[in-house]
């Protein structure tokens, strides 16, 4: 088939035109051309794909359960657990803070408490840490259905429950034999 007498015009599509198509060819982009990301940019679609797993075998993110990742202090010893299907997990009360100035130039602080859940082998770890330590992890949020009863009424609502997938220990009480500071739900 000839080709049309009429070139085509340059357009957007056109690597002549558009420097993201030229350096698409090339990998990846310039930083002098785009300038540094910044802390409030959109993620690139590079990272909504998920990291492999240490094994080598991919883990899928879930993009429509939010993520909770929180640094905090434990309120007690992490209390093992069994469930119905002989399944063991650990049961974590961390508490986070947090500090603001108020109208009057005074400090005011607020202590929030999370029930946070840990399955599988990241119990094994969460079964070591105890009242005090100083956490961080990450985690599903997941809410359920209670019914409670107050002065013999009744009544249902809603608690949040974060779901370990990995927690790292960033102090630590006594130096004693502990495991690894790190664990990842595997």
């Amino acid at each position: 088939m000839p080709r049309s007498k009429h070139p085509r015009p340059s357009d957007a599509r056109s690597p002549s035109q558009n420097p993201l198509r030229a350096s698409a060819r090339c990998g990846l982009l310039p930083q002098s051309k785009f300038g540094s990301p910044s802390s409030d940019s959109v993620q690139s679609p590079r990272e909504w794909v998920a990291t492999a797993h240490p094994l080598g075998k991919h883990v899928p993110q879930t993009a429509d359960k939010p993520k909770e990742t929180e640094p905090g202090r434990l309120g007690q010893n992490a209390e093992a657990k069994t469930a119905q299907n002989n399944r063991e997990y650990v049961v974590l009360n961390i508490a986070t803070q947090e500090s603001w100035k108020n109208d009057k130039d005074d400090y005011e602080t607020r202590t929030e408490w999370h029930r946070v859940f840990a399955w599988r082998n990241l119990s094994k770890f969460a079964k070591t840490l105890q009242k005090g330590q100083l956490i961080t992890l990450e985690g599903t949020l997941r809410y359920r259905e209670v019914e409670d009863e107050v002065e013999g009424t009744t009544f249902k609502h809603r608690i949040a429950e974060i779901h370990a997938t990995s927690m790292k220990r960033l102090s630590k009480i006594e130096a004693a034999d502990d495991p690894a500071d790190g664990a990842g739900d595997e």
